[in-house]
């Protein structure tokens, strides 16, 4: 008899030093504008994921950062949305309900690791779900002003 692992849940974000993800002005250009630790590969981190979650706002401020960029190229993602439905724009589709029920079912589907990548209420529910599997900090500094 074969047992299937499940994948693995890691958080790789950042929070301020306050609490927060975003700006109050719901802005993420802070993340884009703090220096990796030079010896961390994000490129290895993202080889091992398949699908990455997110909150609808982080999902639309990141795409105003990133233009014409592809968001995360090859990946399945997952936005939780309260209004929007349907497909998300390169590869992906919106969600509503219950965050840990939905990373559970994920945590379920075949496939490689699972990047929650942020909306502060989505980790929230998952850290008290004990859904998160690793948090990922390749050593930033972070503001304490942003939320």
């Amino acid at each position: 008899m074969t047992s299937k692992t499940m994948r693995k849940v890691f958080f790789y974000g950042a929070i301020s030093l306050d609490g927060f993800l975003a700006r109050e002005d719901d802005s993420l250009q802070w993340l884009f504008d703090t220096e990796l630790d030079p010896d961390y590969s994000i490129v290895d981190f993202e080889a091992g994921i398949d699908t990455v979650v997110m909150g609808n706002t982080t999902y639309k401020e990141t795409h105003k950062i990133l233009g014409d960029t592809p968001m995360f190229p090859g990946k399945e993602k997952i936005v939780f949305s309260r209004s929007q439905t349907g497909s998300v724009a390169d590869g992906g589709r919106y969600v509503s309900g219950d965050p840990a029920a939905i990373v559970t079912d994920l945590k379920l589907t075949e496939g490689k690791n699972i990047w929650i990548v942020g909306g502060g209420a989505i980790v929230t529910q998952l850290v008290r779900q004990d859904l998160i599997d690793e948090f990922l900090d390749p050593n930033r500094t972070y503001p304490d002003w942003s939320g």
